[in-house]
């Protein structure tokens, strides 16, 4: 099951989570689950040419690389991002909320 786990988040309200995993994604619990873009697996953008493109480690490595840390939205227009999520048990006195997926 994926419910309570847990993604290294950031705490700016004026940040959304597509900005904040696209320029590195800082957090208190980066130590442990490391930055907000290393937990990204997958992200998949409109280009500049509207064309889709997914991009992963291993398909289109150079959008994905790029992506990670480097700012968002200088290649495209990203529109969905798959994620490594954790299991919550040893982070759950430092985090406000529990994300349950289903």
């Amino acid at each position: 099951t994926q419910a309570n786990r847990i993604f290294p988040v950031g705490h700016c309200p004026s940040v959304g989570a597509t900005g904040f995993l696209l320029a590195g994604g800082l957090s208190e619990l980066a130590n442990d689950l490391g930055l907000g873009c290393d937990n990204l697996l997958e992200l998949r953008m409109v280009d500049a040419g509207a064309r889709l493109v997914v991009a992963s480690r291993t398909e289109r490595s150079d959008i994905f690389w790029a992506s990670c840390g480097g700012g968002g939205g200088r290649l495209g227009i990203v529109y969905e991002l798959t994620l490594r999520i954790h299991p919550t048990s040893p982070y759950d006195a430092h985090v406000g909320f529990l994300a349950g997926f289903s």
